[in-house]
Order: structure tokens, then C-alpha cells, then sequence
């Protein structure tokens, strides 16, 4: 279980949430929000029935989501800064998030 999450204020992930108007099939990805624009002029058709009618139904911050989660479960949310060497290292490193455990593994 999660003591505290630790986010980099780099860390701009977005999960979009794709949906088919036509047979409602669903699924979802991550993408960081400089590739955004990009994402959204690569979607394809409907890969379960074809239909064109494939398209962008929510866009959620990823950042808000794991705090939501982390409250939920009562963890601490750190944002670290990039401007240090530990929130430089946090953001190269480990794709801007990391996570200080309850428990140790043993």
C-alpha cells in the first residue's frame, strides 16, 4: 500500500477515454499532453466493428486521478519540482512518478 506519492510537476499525462458511438465499445490510454494534438489526428476507425464513429469521449489529468485514488486511500501526494536534482531525477528516471511504500517487502 502507498505511504506517499511522489508526482513530478513534469509529470502531465492524460488518460483519454475513447468510445464508438456505434457498437459502444470502449478503451482507454495514456498520453503525455504535448502529444495530444498529434494522438487525436492518429485515431483510426473502430477496431472492434470498423465504424468511423470512433472518437475522443473524455480526457481526464492523470495527475487529478492519482490523487483522487491517493486520498482515497489516505497517502500523502508530494509534488516534487524539476528545478532539483531529486525532482530532475524523479522525472528522467522513473517517468515522473514514484511511490514511498506502507509496507517493506521482505
Amino acid at each position: 500500500m502507498v505511504k506517499t506519492l511522489l508526482l513530478s510537476e513534469g509529470f502531465t499525462s492524460r488518460r483519454v477515454s475513447l468510445r464508438c458511438s456505434n457498437c459502444q465499445f470502449r478503451t482507454e490510454e495514456s498520453v503525455h499532453l504535448l502529444d495530444l494534438q498529434d494522438f487525436e489526428e492518429t485515431i483510426e476507425n473502430c477496431p472492434k466493428c470498423k465504424s468511423p464513429n470512433f472518437a475522443i469521449d473524455a480526457i481526464q489529468d492523470v495527475v487529478e486521478e492519482l490523487a483522487e485514488l491517493a486520498s482515497q486511500t489516505g497517502a500523502e501526494v508530494e509534488i516534487i519540482s524539476t528545478q532539483t536534482e531529486a525532482g530532475k531525477e524523479l522525472d528522467s528516471g522513473f517517468g515522473g512518478i514514484a511511490a514511498i511504500l506502507r509496507y517493506s517487502f521482505e
